[in-house]
């Protein structure tokens, strides 16, 4: 295993800054599902507004993190990535940011991958009959595979998703208004973006 950067507890996050509650309210019982946990910031911050969280992550030193900060929560970690279909897939790892490694290789990451498993997420959702209120996507580049496993299990929830450009962006936002939901248009279509169903 390399060595990546130490990720930092006391760092601002966008939970923390109050970014994901600017358009749903995270509340006492409800449950949150968070696809591409990281070191679990944002399900720790849930979990202490009284969610149940159920947080996916692939990375085995994030998912490490992960697992220590919600092991005294109302919580779930799986070491699992959420994705359009149950495989396994190569996890390239980017030695700069933790946050940032992806199943699609480009100029910032380094030549260590990991094999990870995969669940098709919308089925297993549906077959574990698990409704999530909300459900946060920050996938690096998946977001749209993970968009159309949901759809197609027939699951609309109020969704937080980060684009991290403008053409992913537009495929998810076109995804997501061809499945029924609401899309609040964001001007430079770059961050956290926001549907929920119509």
């Amino acid at each position: 295993m390399t060595e990546i950067e130490e990720i930092n507890p006391h760092a601002k996050t966008d939970s923390e800054s109050g970014e994901y509650e600017r358009h749903f309210k995270i509340y006492e019982g409800c449950l949150v599902v968070d696809l591409g946990a990281h070191a679990g910031h944002f399900s720790e911050w849930a979990c202490n507004k009284g969610a149940f969280v159920i947080a996916f992550e692939p990375h085995p030193v994030n998912f490490k993190w992960l697992n220590e900060r919600l092991k005294e929560k109302k919580a779930i970690a799986i070491n699992k990535a959420a994705w359009d279909s149950t495989s396994v897939a190569n996890l390239h790892e980017c030695p700069a940011n933790s946050g940032a490694h992806s199943f699609f290789k480009h100029h910032l990451h380094s030549d260590v991958k990991y094999e990870v498993g995969c669940l098709d997420i919308g089925p297993c959702l549906r077959a574990l009959q698990i409704r999530p209120d909300f459900i946060k996507i920050d996938t690096e580049s998946t977001e749209c595979f993970i968009l159309q496993s949901l759809f197609r299990a027939g699951i609309r929830t109020n969704m937080a998703i980060e684009c991290h450009d403008a053409a992913l962006y537009d495929a998810c936002r076109a995804l997501a208004e061809t499945h029924g939901m609401e899309w609040l248009p964001k001007e430079n279509h770059v961050g956290v973006c926001y549907c929920w169903p119509k």
